[in-house]
């Protein structure tokens, strides 16, 4: 018995290290290969390194006729997750004001995973994949989420929005400081509830997404003393009033 759990760890080790080899001398242009055929929007140029410790100069994800910058990209491949058929790398862009960085796998199935997932950029990011023109800093931290084709699942995270500004009609408003709880809607879609941290509104709102649909939101809105008159206005017009100061919006 001894001898054959020993003889089972010495073929594992020897299937280790030429992981490592194999992998340590494979050309670079490989894991951008690999990242693209997962994700065909996500491009690079200047892709230098190996397989297993690589960067590219640029990288980039296209969104229709719009296209984000995610500057350069480092990745380090985890060797031994090709043992368990689930490839895995540390992965992380830069640029300035904008910092993304994570952990990425992908089982034998085809399903992708995502953990301990940190991104810190301007709203400006955000505003090419949703209807908000505004500015502020945006923060999500996704300790785990898992797609299945463009379905999410298991989502567990969370986001904040700092020094929220919006433009509308010609006008900008402040509206404060909020954040969100993420999970998934068990529908393959992304559900947010929102909460304000500071600001001139309490914020009690539901966010919805899914890949290839619009945000839908739906809350309660209670602007505080001070607010702008023509903001009180629109919530008449657009929102529901349920008392105490309180609206009840919907977009769209």
């Amino acid at each position: 018995m001894t001898s054959k759990l020993l003889k089972t760890l010495f073929i594992l080790v020897l299937v280790g290290v030429f992981l490592v080899i194999v992998v340590s001398r494979t050309p670079a242009a490989w894991a951008a290969w690999g990242i693209h055929k997962v994700a065909p929007n996500v491009w690079f140029t200047g892709v230098s390194g190996t397989l297993w410790k690589g960067q590219a100069a640029s990288a980039q994800v296209d969104l229709g006729s719009d296209s984000i910058a995610l500057g350069e990209m480092k990745w380090k491949l985890k060797p031994l997750s090709l043992l368990i058929l689930s490839p895995c790398m540390d992965l992380s862009t830069q640029l300035p004001g904008q910092s993304i960085s994570g952990k990425f796998c992908r089982s034998i199935s085809g399903n992708n995973k995502v953990k301990d997932l940190s991104v810190d950029a301007p709203m400006a990011l955000f505003s090419k994949v949703s209807p908000i023109n505004g500015t502020g800093a945006v923060s999500l931290q996704i300790a785990s989420a898992s797609f299945d084709g463009e379905a999410i699942k298991d989502l567990n995270g969370q986001a904040s929005w700092q020094n929220a500004n919006v433009h509308v009609e010609g006008q900008w408003f402040n509206l404060g400081s909020f954040g969100a709880e993420l999970s998934d809607d068990d529908q393959g879609g992304a559900l947010a509830n929102i909460t304000d941290i500071a600001g001139p509104y309490t914020l009690d709102m539901n966010a919805t997404w899914a890949p290839g649909k619009p945000w839908q939101t739906k809350g309660k809105v209670t602007p505080k003393p001070g607010v702008p008159e023509v903001v009180i206005q629109a919530l008449q017009v657009f929102g529901e009033d349920v008392g105490g100061g309180a609206y009840v919006v919907q977009f769209p």
